[in-house]
């Protein structure tokens, strides 16, 4: 069991509009994980358009002793 991941830093670039109504889906991409961190970044697209870029930076927690 891990503890609370905090995000480091997270940037988004809007690509495009999304149409009203538009299911938003995402695609994230495992960049590089470390010990303490992991980097991701994606696409999200709307009706298979993309609409927002991500890119990300979130603190991974040290393992919890479970008693």
């Amino acid at each position: 069991m891990r503890g609370v991941f905090g995000t480091i830093g997270l940037s988004t670039d809007f690509l495009a509009p999304a149409p009203p109504g538009a299911w938003p889906e995402g695609r994230p991409d495992l960049v590089r994980a470390a010990r303490s961190a992991v980097l991701a970044h994606g696409i999200v697209a709307a009706n298979g358009a993309p609409a927002l870029r991500a890119n990300g930076i979130v603190r991974v927690p040290p393992p919890i002793a479970e008693a």
